[in-house]
């Protein structure tokens, strides 16, 4: 094999491929990237066996082929090389770089782990859709997402399409996030809907694709498959396995409660301040939990002197209303301030109760942020 690169543009492919190449103390043949060119095109390939990368570039190829190249090695080679052409050449079970009057060779894994070693490489065919992404859209559901690795299938966003829009749901099972709207503008159904369609989309993917729209300035676009979804960005195409698995049923009263028997409505700030106050108190704190209840006209949430560090505060917030019954209940204080954290600073926030113990699920949402809600189920006290 023989392809003649641009060497800016090579080590920028480099640069976005390594990172989704196995780790140094993984197995060594992750570590490489699959490099084949014909046709006037180049393309890099890198996987941890979750995610695959593939970075396309345009090439002179006299001598179409692959090879298997250390990518963070290439990296470092063509850092080193002057600016202009690079040419790659296959050299046994190596491969060469030329630059000029600079020449340098890396060595190969050996005879028995060439291209044909390299996990087969099966980009996802036949999209169902394609919708932009931006950070703004995948921080409002997926901060929910569940870091338990035994919980497998609560570790993506649930995707939901149907006539009516677009439903991303994340949940760990102590708190949920709902987000309702329409497609965004742009987007493209590749097929008709009878009924709405799901997938359960890995947050990592996600998250790797917002990282890439903000490092390359560029849009971003989701893929969805029948049993893949990938990130595109120009030339850039990010893809993984769809997580398989039953999703909770989380369209009942038991989760998302449809009614309330009480709520209490009051600034975004006042509420965001209060508990952000109580979380820096809490930090060390096995159960960083507050105590909400109401006192008169008054709403008060407490931090508990429960964890042996000698610390209790209390924040009293008086509210624009309180209607019916506010319990008595504790509340995980992060799970408060990340679902704080995605509504206005300028709104009114409305925390609704659906139960007289303080032990239901408690949903918080607010009219500027429509569509948005948060539900998080309180701790026994």
């Amino acid at each position: 094999m023989e392809i003649i690169l641009n060497r800016d543009r090579a080590l920028k492919a480099v640069n976005v491929a390594k990172n989704f190449a196995g780790t140094p103390s993984g197995l060594k043949i992750l570590q490489h990237a699959f490099v084949s060119a014909g046709f006037g095109r180049a393309r890099l390939t890198t996987t941890d066996l979750a995610l695959w990368c593939q970075v396309g570039m345009d090439a002179q190829t006299p001598q179409p082929g692959t090879a298997m190249v250390p990518v963070r090695t290439m990296g470092k080679v063509l850092k080193s090389l002057s600016q202009g052409r690079v040419s790659l050449h296959q050299d046994g079970d190596g491969v060469r770089f030329v630059a000029g009057l600079s020449e340098v060779r890396v060595a190969g894994l050996g005879p028995d782990d060439g291209p044909d070693e390299y996990p087969e490489i099966n980009p996802p065919q036949d999209r169902l859709l394609a919708m932009p992404l931006n950070a703004a859209l995948v921080d409002k559901v997926a901060y929910a997402v569940s870091t338990d690795p035994t919980r497998y299938t609560l570790a993506g966003v649930h995707v939901e399409v149907s006539a009516s829009g677009l439903k991303l749901l994340a949940t760990n099972g102590h708190r949920l996030a709902r987000y309702t709207t329409l497609l965004p503008p742009g987007s493209l159904l590749d097929v008709e809907l009878s009924e709405p369609a799901t997938w359960i989309v890995p947050v990592r993917l996600l998250n790797e694709g917002v990282r890439l729209g903000s490092q390359l300035g560029s849009s971003v676009t989701l893929e969805l498959y029948e049993k893949a979804a990938g990130i595109r960005a120009g030339s850039i195409f990010l893809w993984a396995a769809l997580i398989e698995g039953q999703y909770p049923d989380y369209d009942n009263d038991r989760v998302i409660p449809s009614e309330a028997s009480g709520s209490v409505t009051l600034s975004k700030s006042v509420l965001g301040g209060a508990v952000s106050r109580l979380l820096a108190l809490s930090k060390g704190r096995r159960l960083a939990r507050v105590c909400l209840s109401a006192d008169g006209n008054d709403l008060v949430l407490t931090l508990d002197e429960d964890a042996g560090d000698g610390i209790s505060a209390t924040e009293r917030m008086t509210p624009y209303g309180i209607d019916g019954n506010v319990p008595v209940c504790a509340l995980d204080v992060r799970y408060l301030s990340e679902a704080l954290a995605r509504l206005s600073d300028a709104a009114r926030v409305q925390v609704k109760f659906s139960d007289e113990k303080g032990e239901s699920p408690v949903t918080i949402e607010s009219p500027a942020s429509a569509g948005l809600l948060a539900v998080i189920m309180p701790s026994k006290r």
